[in-house]
């Protein structure tokens, strides 16, 4: 008897290129994905969230139903899931590739560039849904 056929759906990916010029000297961890985790989550939240919510957005009092933070930092997973039941937590739907080089000194003028790439699976929570690739 024949294995069933695997088939996946399609899946629209936004992919973004971002380069950095510093402004002034920096000592960078030889891994930057953190940084550029942290950099990101901490920049989109203060402009998508209310000042009270930074930090502690588990707390926050608006709790936004389609707040671009959560969707990407914090996805609960969606009710009735087939496949994320066992989940506490959605993935994240971003992949962050940093540089692979070890450098860690940088002067001021370095460019430092990374490329990411979104999936719209928040879907069920968010209305953003990058174009297919």
């Amino acid at each position: 008897m024949a294995e069933p056929e695997l088939t996946l759906p399609a899946l629209n990916v936004l992919r973004i290129r971002v380069t950095l010029r510093l402004a002034a000297p920096a000592r960078l961890p030889p891994f930057k994905g953190a940084l550029f985790r942290g950099g990101l989550g901490y920049a989109l939240q203060r402009i998508a969230c209310p000042q009270q919510c930074w930090g502690q957005s588990n707390a926050c009092p608006a709790a936004l139903a389609h707040c671009v933070y959560r969707d990407l930092f914090e996805p609960a997973a969606p009710p009735n899931s087939e496949f994320l039941h066992d989940l506490r937590d959605a993935p994240r739907p971003f992949v962050i590739e940093p540089p692979l080089d070890q450098r860690r000194v940088y002067a001021a003028g370095d460019l430092l560039e990374t490329n990411m790439r979104f999936c719209p699976l928040w879907r069920w929570r968010s209305p953003i849904s990058p174009a297919p690739v």
